[in-house]
């Protein structure tokens, strides 16, 4: 009974995986949603990365531009070591406090989302070690400027 749970939890993985995310244009958050988190979150954890280096940058919101400049982020044993302004490698200015922008944080941004039934979701994660790549929220239908995406690139474990 277990190896099959577990083979049906591997087959909606890939399924999910191949999709590239886990709710692709469709209103309100469902249980694929929650289940790719958690198997997201169950995969990085299982590969145990602590430390990781990555771009950052939050978009599609009625922002100030510094606040959505791509960020260069070194982490460390889990907390950011270095955020620099990912084009020019210098300190980023106009961010007053952010909150620190790891893997950890991006999981909690989606757990968020999933909890308060956001009215839209798309979110993709890496089909290897389970970091998410991509989010795009719309908290609520009739709110403007509500909604924002985060995207990472470049990650590389270290």
């Amino acid at each position: 009974m277990r190896r099959r749970r577990a083979a049906l939890a591997t087959l909606f993985a890939v399924a999910l995986t191949a999709s590239g995310c886990t709710s692709s244009g469709v209103t309100g958050v469902s249980v694929s949603d929650r289940m790719a988190l958690s198997m997201a979150r169950e995969r990085w954890t299982s590969r145990g990365i602590d430390s990781y280096d990555w771009v950052w940058q939050r978009g599609w919101c009625e922002c100030l531009p510094e606040w959505t400049r791509p960020l260069y982020v070194e982490v460390r044993d889990g907390e950011v070591r270095t955020l620099l302004d990912a084009q020019t490698r210098q300190a980023p200015t106009g961010f007053g406090d952010i909150a620190p922008p790891t893997v950890e944080y991006f999981f909690s941004v989606i757990e968020d989302a999933l909890a308060r039934n956001a009215y839209r979701l798309t979110v993709r994660y890496d089909p290897a070690d389970g970091h998410p790549t991509f989010m795009q929220v719309d908290y609520d239908e009739q709110m403007v400027d509500d909604e924002f995406t985060i995207e990472t690139r470049e990650f590389v474990a270290r």
